[in-house]
C-alpha cells in the first residue's frame, strides 16, 4: 500500500527528506531540516497499517443502526484523549508559540513570541506531532478502536454535539507541498501568515469540510447497510438516513447531521459532555480533523 503517512494529515506530510518551512513572519522562507525523525515516520506508517488490518480503512467503519455510541466506546475515544493529554499539551504549546504569543507560564501570557521562539517551536513541532501520532495509534490499537470509529465519536461530539467552530485552529495556514509537487523534493510543513485571519478561517473550513463530508459519508452509507440487515426494529430510521443522505449528496460540503442530531446519537453523548468539553483543545482542532483520516 502507499504511505500512509503521506496522507495522515492536511497540512502535513511525513517521509523521507522531510523538511519544515516556516515563512511566519519570521523572514523570508527558512528551511530547517529536522533530523531524527524518519524512523519515527516508518513506525506511524506501521501503526496505521496494523490499525488498517485491524479494521479496516478509515471509510469502512459502520455506525450502529441507529448512530448512537455505546457507553465502552464513549470510554476508549475519552482514554485515547486522556492517554496523550501531554503530548497533545506540548504541541498547543508550539503552535501558541508560532501564532505569536509565548506558551512559557502565566506571567507571560500574551507576549509576543520572538523569531527566535518561532524558530524554536518550529523545529520541534515535526518531532512533537510524530510523537502524538504514535502515542494515539498505540492507544488505539491497545484498545480496540479504528481510525475511521475515533473519526465518527470526535465529529459527532464536537462538532455536531458540542457546536465547537469548524475553523479552530491558529490564526495562520498550515498547509503541505503545492498541488503540483512531484514528490520528489521531500514533504513539507509550510506556515503561512501572509493572508489575514478571516481568510485562512474561510479556506480552512472549505478544507474540513470536504474532508469530513467524504468520510461521513461513507459512514452513512455503512450505517443504511447496517440497518438493512438489522432485525427490523429500527426501520423507521430508514426514511431518516436516507433523507440525511439526499441531503449529503446534494451539498458537497455538508456535514452529517448538520441541521441537529438524531436522539440516539445525543443521548449516547449526553453522560460524557463535561469530559468531551474538557478534552477539547481548539488550536489543535485544524491538526486532530486532518490527522485522524489515515487513508
Amino acid at each position: 500500500m502507499a504511505s500512509t503517512s503521506k496522507k495522515w494529515f492536511i497540512g502535513c506530510g511525513i517521509g523521507c527528506g522531510l523538511m519544515i518551512l516556516i515563512t511566519a513572519g519570521i523572514g523570508g522562507g527558512l528551511y530547517f531540516a529536522i533530523k531524527d525523525v524518519v524512523g519515527e515516520a516508518e513506525s506511524i506508517d506501521e501503526s496505521f497499517e496494523a490499525l488498517e488490518t485491524a479494521f479496516g480503512s478509515t471509510h469502512d467503519f459502520t455506525p450502529a443502526a441507529d448512530g448512537s455510541i455505546s457507553y465502552d466506546r464513549m470510554e476508549v475515544f475519552l482514554a485515547a484523549r486522556e492517554a496523550t493529554a501531554e503530548s497533545r499539551d506540548k504541541m498547543a504549546g508550539i503552535l501558541i508559540t508560532l501564532d505569536g504569543d509565548k506558551n512559557t507560564g502565566d506571567e507571560n501570557k500574551g507576549s509576543k513570541s520572538s523569531v527566535l521562539d518561532k524558530i524554536k517551536a518550529g523545529m520541534t513541532l515535526i518531532p512533537a506531532t510524530l510523537a502524538f501520532i504514535n502515542d494515539r495509534n498505540e492507544h488505539l490499537l491497545d484498545q480496540g478502536m479504528g481510525v475511521g470509529e475515533y473519526t465518527y465519536i470526535y465529529s459527532m461530539a464536537y462538532f455536531a454535539y458540542l457546536e465547537k467552530d469548524l475553523t479552530d485552529g491558529p490564526s495562520f495556514q498550515m498547509t503541505g507541498p503545492d498541488d503540483d509537487d512531484d514528490g520528489d523534493s521531500g514533504i513539507r510543513w509550510k506556515v503561512e501568515t501572509n493572508d489575514d485571519e478571516d481568510n485562512v478561517r474561510e479556506k480552512r473550513e472549505r478544507e474540513i469540510r470536504r474532508h469530513l463530508h467524504t468520510l461521513q459519508m461513507s459512514f452513512l452509507i455503512n450505517q443504511i447497510s447496517e440497518l438493512n440487515d438489522a432485525d427490523g426494529s429500527l426501520e423507521s430510521q430508514g426514511p431518516l438516513l436516507e433523507e440525511e443522505k439526499a441531503a449529503m449528496k446534494a451539498a458537497r460540503r455538508r456535514l452529517l447531521w448538520e441541521e441537529g442530531l438524531p436522539e440516539p446519537i445525543r443521548a449516547s453523548l449526553a453522560p460524557f459532555a463535561e469530559r468531551l468539553d474538557e478534552s477539547y483543545s481548539p488550536i489543535l482542532n485544524v491538526l486532530e480533523v486532518g490527522m485522524i483520516n489515515a487513508n
